[in-house]
Formats: structure tokens, C-alpha cells, sequence
């Protein structure tokens, strides 16, 4: 792999004698030979001796022969340093952890995927960072494997997450990009990347290690996100550790059983420390995923509440204190929102953003999936206005130009309505003194980026195509 560290990272000089000691603890399960092989290769290679005293591979009880004894018998031959841990029965990634913290000697535990690989010098400047205070939790800036390979520049994106509960990106906003300006300073993130996560094992447990009712996988790097925020402690990305990961199919996409297990998951991850904003979360996975998935329920033999008397022993703060002082640049949907978010064009992958001039243009860049652009949030509502910053979009009179209204929106205003027809593939519909039109992203001149518009409604024209970041269904709240 080559170094992809910035070169004010190169440049740092750690004194390894003042940093502790580290154990990592990394779970698989079915894991490929050569993708767990090389996780181990490269984490021993590029990390120095002196401070890595244990690795744990803790076996999720695999079924694959090729884990089996031979590959723990390489392993002690090739390095003293390895212990693989067997669990008698599955466990799923998060009780799998759990186990290997308990195992763990050393005064920092690290959780890795097995599908990793290690950048030069990428152990020192987490280790350098929890020095500084005892209730940190800190992670490398995780970027992919064949990224890493290719030795391609990925920029530092701090992580949050959606309110369907989907891992979402951010730029660094305008209110810290001030004070973090060299590519060597840690930032404030308002979550966690699960594969790679590093803190003090006594803070670990003080702060509840992760929940072990949640099943399989998914849901952890959320809950131990907000859990560290609200309970008084702080979630760092150290861009100067450089890590790649092989990711995955999202969670919707896999075996219907365990799309429940995910959904489950992050349903009580929302029922306990997301407050009355879990009625957004709940709302949002049935608008998107209710077709898909069986929408869970809890019982006495969930133990919600001995998470609960967690967040009451820790003397933790609200969802809408971690809103306000962690991630201010998420928009928060309206209870009337139908459809709401980012509105990506099908067709190019712009998204509608506002212009100097109040008017509906696009963003100029395209939207990479699973990144979130604060400011640009959009709402259809349930009384048939389109909305942006409580402003309502109409059409001037005498331009023909999208624009936004001068004051807040009302219902009623211009005696136009808008809906989104998801039967004729996501068109936006406009219904009102010009008829019933569809807004369309126009590429036939200039600027480059071209412009939206009003156009007759055609099913096969996919510039009339657009996409909300979510649906809401509301129901059954």
C-alpha cells in the first residue's frame, strides 16, 4: 500500500514510550481466507511492535473449514502476539466485541472489521490523541481499500446519520472549517464509521460498552455515538490514521431476515436515546423500507429500559441537546413533511439548490451517494406546498423562474399545489394557473450544470426524474 498520510502528517514524530499499550480486538465471521490474511499481515506490518501487544480474532463460531485449527495453528506460528478466540455459539459482531474487550489485557482496545488494511504510521496518532483526555472515543479516516491501493486523495468527511437511520457524510461545515485548517488536527465528528473504533478499555465500560441486546450487527456505531455525546464525552476522526476497508452492501439489501434483525436494531437504538425524534426515524423507515421489512416490536424481554437506567446513571443530556451542539447542520423534517431532504435529479445526479438571485437552480456538484449537503434540504408537504428554509417555490409571473417566497410559507399561497407522483417514477408535479406540469432538470445550454424548469409531463423523460432523500409515512405514530 502506499503512504496516502498528508505530508504535515509524515512529518509528525510520536515518543512511543508516553503512548499505551493496545489490544485489538478484531471479529469475523465466514470471513475470506485471503481478506482475513492480509487484514492480519498488514495490521502487524504497519504497526510498531512495541505498542500492538495483543491481536484478538475472536471467531463468531464460523462454519468454513479453512478457519478452522490449521489457520490458528499459522497463526501461532506467525506471531506470538495473535490469539483466536472461539465462541461456542453465534453471537453476532456486537456480543462478539463485547467478548473481546473482556478478553482484552491492554489500556486501549481498538474494534476492527477483519476486512482491513493498514497506511504507514496509522496506530501512533490515534494512540497520541487519547492521551489527551480519558472519555474520547476516536477512529482513523476510513477510506477504501482499492482507494488506499490506488493511492487516491479522499477527503476527511465528518459522519452523521440519516433519519432512516443510513450512515450519512458530511463535509467539514463553515463553523469548523476555521478553526481545523492542516490536515493533521483531529475533528469533531457526530459519529462513528463502525469499522474502526479506538478508546481507553476502563472508559469502555464506565461508559457502557456497547448494547448487548442488539443483534447480529447494526445500530452499535450509532448508539455508541450518541451515547458518548450525550453522557459528556466527545467522538474525534484523526485524519493523520489512515485505515482501508472493503464496504459492504447496505442494510437493505440483504436477506429479508436480516434486514429485520438491522431494523430491530435501530429501532431501539431510537427508542432509547433519540426521545421523541424516534417518531421521525420509525416514520421514515416505514415511508422507504415498509414493503420490504417486518416493522418490529418491543417487549418486557427486550430490557429497553436497562439501557434507559444507563442513560439516567450517566446523568446524560437530550436528542435535542445533541442536535443542537453536535450536528446543528441536520435538517430536522416538519411532522407535515411527506417527502424531504436533498432532491437529486435521476437522470444527472444534481441536486435542486437555491441561487443567488431566491430562484431553484442546482448544486454544482453532483451528489455522491450517502452524502449529505446541509442547507439544501427540500419538503413537500402534506397541504401541497414545496418548501425550502419555510419558504414556499412558485413560479414568477413574468420570468417563468422557479423562485422562493419573500416571507414564510403559508397554506394556500399562489394557489398552486405540488406532489411528488412516485407511479411516474418520482416526478415533482406542479398543479396551478399553468396546468399540471413536472419540474425537469434542462442540460441544452449553458451553464453546465444547466437549469430546472416547468415541462409537460413525460413518463420516458428521466430529467423529470428526482429522487427526495426520504418518504415519510406518519400513520402510525
Amino acid at each position: 500500500m502506499p503512504d496516502v498520510r498528508s505530508k504535515r502528517c509524515r512529518e509528525m514524530i510520536y515518543n512511543t514510550s508516553t503512548l499505551s499499550k493496545v489490544s485489538v480486538i478484531s471479529p469475523f465471521y465466514n470471513e475470506d481466507l485471503t481478506v482475513l490474511l492480509r487484514h492480519v499481515h498488514s495490521l502487524i506490518r504497519h504497526s510498531p511492535r512495541d505498542l500492538l501487544r495483543e491481536i484478538l480474532l475472536v471467531d463468531d463460531n464460523s462454519t468454513l473449514p479453512y478457519l478452522g485449527p490449521d489457520l490458528e495453528e499459522y497463526f501461532k506460528i506467525l506471531d506470538p502476539r495473535i490469539k483466536v478466540v472461539r465462541n461456542t455459539r453465534r453471537e453476532g459482531l456486537v456480543r462478539t466485541r463485547i467478548i473481546g474487550a473482556k478478553a482484552a489485557k491492554e489500556e486501549v482496545v481498538i474494534f476492527l472489521d477483519a476486512h482491513m488494511e493498514f497506511n504507514v504510521g496509522w496506530l501512533e496518532p490515534l494512540l497520541d490523541r487519547l492521551v489527551s483526555q480519558s472519555k474520547l472515543v476516536v477512529q482513523p479516516h476510513v477510506i477504501t481499500i482499492s482507494g488506499m491501493e490506488r493511492g487516491m486523495p479522499e477527503p476527511v468527511m465528518r459522519s452523521g446519520f440519516g433519519w432512516d437511520m443510513r450512515m450519512s457524510m458530511y463535509f467539514l461545515p463553515s463553523y469548523l472549517q476555521q478553526a481545523y485548517t492542516t490536515a493533521d488536527v483531529p475533528i469533531p465528528t457526530p459519529g462513528l464509521v463502525g469499522c474502526a473504533i479506538a478508546m481507553r478499555r476502563d472508559y469502555f465500560f464506565e461508559n457502557g460498552e456497547f448494547d448487548p441486546y442488539l443483534e447480529l450487527w447494526g445500530g452499535e456505531h450509532f448508539e455508541l455515538s450518541f451515547r458518548t455525546w450525550m453522557c459528556g464525552g466527545r467522538v474525534e476522526i484523526v485524519p493523520c490514521s489512515k485505515v482501508g476497508h472493503i464496504f459492504r452492501s447496505p442494510p437493505y439489501v440483504h436477506s429479508n431476515a436480516a434486514r429485520d434483525i438491522i431494523t430491530k436494531n435501530i429501532f431501539r437504538v431510537a427508542e432509547i436515546w433519540m426521545d421523541d425524534y424516534k417518531h421521525i426515524v420509525f416514520s421514515a423507515i416505514r415511508g422507504c423500507c415498509q414493503k420490504m421489512i417486518q416493522m418490529p416490536t418491543f417487549h418486557n424481554g427486550d430490557r429497553i429500559e436497562e439501557r434507559r437506567l444507563i442513560r439516567k446513571t450517566l446523568k446524560c443530556k437530550t436528542f435535542d441537546w445533541y442536535l443542537k451542539h453536535v450536528i446543528p447542520e441536520a435538517g430536522i423534517p416538519s411532522t407535515n413533511a411527506l417527502y424531504y431532504g436533498e432532491v437529486m435529479n435521476a437522470n444527472t445526479s444534481y441536486a435542486l439548490a437555491v441561487t443567488d438571485k431566491n430562484e431553484l437552480g442546482l448544486t454544482k456538484m453532483q451528489l455522491p451517494k450517502g452524502v449529505s449537503l446541509p442547507g439544501i434540504y427540500f419538503t413537500i408537504d402534506r397541504f401541497g406546498r414545496f418548501v425550502h428554509d419555510n419558504k414556499c417555490v412558485y413560479t414568477d409571473t413574468q420570468t417563468q423562474a422557479l423562485k422562493l417566497s419573500d416571507t414564510n410559507c403559508y397554506v394556500g399561497q399562489n394557489n398552486s399545489s405540488w406532489s411528488m407522483d412516485p407511479d411516474n417514477y418520482g416526478q415533482i408535479v406542479y398543479t396551478g394557473s399553468r396546468g399540471r406540469l413536472c419540474l425537469a432538470h434542462v442540460l441544452t445550454a449553458p451553464p453546465a450544470i444547466g437549469w430546472v424548469e416547468l415541462q409537460l409531463c413525460d413518463k420516458k423523460n428521466r430529467s423529470q426524474l428526482w429522487r427526495f432523500t426520504y418518504q415519510f409515512d406518519w400513520k402510525h405514530k
